[in-house]
């Protein structure tokens, strides 16, 4: 009782946000990353610099030293030059999702997707469905790209994985740049092969 007293708000909260997300990043089979799809936060290690970086402020202050004080205005500025790498190593880049191999239920079902850049290098990209294994890539010296992602095949059916993350800690680890992209994706799940009995034999 007190469970489903505790769980009921959450699955409110996760339906409105299910619903804004499908408001802001619309489902489509290509997308392309821009400030309207992309969400950046400092990640733990970032926390941590802040923390550093706040302290080194606070004993420069008490202590009137001008060198800590340095060092602190540099750490901060060299967190939002930070920002600004992580988001445009995402920014332009162009995700399509291709098609999809048929799979039996219990198996992995491929999934193949294409990624181009529009311009500038990407570096360090993440990407991975729910419950899927992730794969990293970079786009250096090619524009586009093809990869296959592996999903479980959970339910028989036209099986839908969820939603693409699409994320990057380049260049300093510091923060974290990620996209929810609904690619439209449908897996065709057959139901799974039941081991049969040995076949009779024949009499001579």
């Amino acid at each position: 009782m007190l469970r489903s007293l505790l769980l009921r708000p959450i699955a409110f909260y996760q339906a409105r946000f299910s619903r804004w997300l499908d408001r802001r990043v619309v489902p489509a089979r290509q997308q392309i990353l821009n400030n309207r799809r992309l969400f950046i936060f400092p990640y733990s290690a970032g926390w941590g610099f802040i923390g550093v970086s706040v302290l080194l402020w606070l004993l420069g202050t008490n202590y009137e030293n001008n060198l800590v004080l340095a060092v602190a205005f540099f750490l901060s500025a060299l967190f939002i030059v930070a920002i600004y790498h992580t988001f445009f190593n995402l920014s332009g880049l162009s995700v399509q999702y291709i098609q999809s191999a048929p799979a039996f239920a219990g198996e992995d079902a491929e999934v193949e997707l294409s990624l181009s850049r529009l311009a500038g290098a990407k570096e360090n990209i993440e990407l991975n469905f729910p419950d899927a294994r992730s794969s990293r890539l970079d786009l250096i010296d090619e524009s586009e790209l093809r990869v296959k992602l592996f999903v479980p095949a959970k339910t028989r059916g036209r099986y839908r994985p969820g939603r693409l993350v699409v994320q990057s800690y380049f260049p300093l680890g510091l923060l974290r740049c990620w996209s929810w992209l609904d690619l439209q994706v449908e897996v065709l799940v057959y139901p799974k092969p039941l081991a049969g009995v040995a076949l009779p034999l024949g009499l001579g």
